[in-house]
């Protein structure tokens, strides 16, 4: 009982947050390094404004610091919906070993079962007094036999054939 809590705990932890996930960030992409020339290259100048769809004026890098931000923003959906598909799968996963575990449970605990169960405790004990009861008949049997070889050979005695009495003794003891 207690393996099987620590199981649905595990089951269950990455959907109520319990277990942390670690992700790595991306490799950096090597850069390609271009031959020096002696001719260096111009100065950067400064962004000139341009004036954007919504009448603000925006520089060049605002523009694309906000092309960035929609990635971004697309690439968050898109993690939101993994781990959406994640949590579904995993509560989806727990419901059915729930259910598997709670079958079992009524299985076990039914009438039916538990009447099964007290049938063949009864049926192995009724085995055990069989075997008990040809036991018991079986030495008295033998104590029977043992009995008349020995009443035998005391007749045999009497008659005088001592090789007789010796053999019907002998088998007496063997019993």
């Amino acid at each position: 009982m207690k393996y099987t809590l620590l199981f649905l705990m595990f089951l269950t932890a990455p959907v109520f947050g319990l277990a942390q996930t670690e992700t790595k960030p991306p490799a950096p992409k090597p850069e390609i390094q271009q031959p020096k020339s002696a001719i260096e290259p111009p100065p950067i100048q400064p962004a000139t404004p341009a004036v954007s769809s919504d009448g603000v004026n925006r520089t060049d890098l605002e523009k694309q610091s906000i092309a960035l931000d929609k990635r971004l923003i697309a690439m968050e959906k898109c993690l939101l919906e993994r781990e959406a598909d994640t949590i579904t799968w995993w509560l989806t996963l727990n419901l059915i070993i729930m259910a598997a575990i709670t079958i079992a449970v009524m299985i076990y605990f039914s009438p039916t079962v538990k009447q099964i169960r007290e049938d063949r405790t009864q049926i192995k004990e009724d085995r055990a007094q069989i075997k008990e009861d040809r036991a018991q008949a079986s030495i008295s049997a033998k104590n029977a036999q043992a009995a008349s070889f020995f009443a035998q050979g005391n007749a045999k005695v009497e008659q005088g054939d001592w090789d007789g009495a010796i053999a019907d003794y002998t088998e007496a003891i063997r019993l």
